[in-house]
């Protein structure tokens, strides 16, 4: 999960990092919510992306399971 909040947060900071390029001819901005909608869709994707392999391997017989390559 830290890892994914490192990624968005990384990922929140390059669009911050975009945002400031076209000031002149748009007005772009973060609000607070897009932040934290980023930050938790992120960490929901990092939760899933652990859990889902966890329960499958869960599920495995483990002679079966080593033998797998």
């Amino acid at each position: 999960m830290f890892l994914c909040l490192l990624g968005g947060a990384v990922g929140i900071f390059l669009v911050w990092l975009i945002t400031l390029i076209p000031q002149d001819s748009m007005e772009l901005f973060l609000s607070a919510g897009n932040i934290s909608l980023g930050l938790l869709v992120s960490v929901g994707i990092g939760i899933l992306a652990g859990i889902i392999p966890a329960v499958l391997a869960a599920n495995l017989d483990p002679v079966i399971a080593i033998r797998a390559k």
